[in-house]
């Protein structure tokens, strides 16, 4: 945003769709399947900086759910190979 303000106050001409490419520029590369869904699925030139903001941070909502979901699965995983484990050799488990 400070270079639009300094943009803006130099006398040029600021586009809300040229500040958005600006903002999809400046992320990182591990942010670019991101960046492609938002071109590719979203009409840019409508678009508000604001509702930009508002994707990124539901797609970070959802990664974290992702990960605590994950850390949830790998401590329960880990609890179930607890109980078929005894003095280092795995038991087999009886098919019903």
């Amino acid at each position: 945003m400070n270079l639009a303000n300094q943009m803006t106050k130099n006398g040029d001409s600021i586009t809300n769709l040229m500040m958005i490419e600006k903002v999809l520029i400046t992320f990182a590369p591990r942010f670019d399947h991101i960046v492609v869904a938002l071109e590719e699925f979203k009409d840019l030139d409508i678009m508000k900086i604001e509702d930009l903001q508002t994707s990124f941070e539901a797609h970070e909502l959802r990664l974290t759910d992702r990960i605590k979901e994950r850390s949830k699965g790998s401590t329960f995983d880990q609890a179930l190979q607890a109980q078929y484990v005894k003095k280092g050799k795995f038991m087999k488990r009886e098919e019903t």
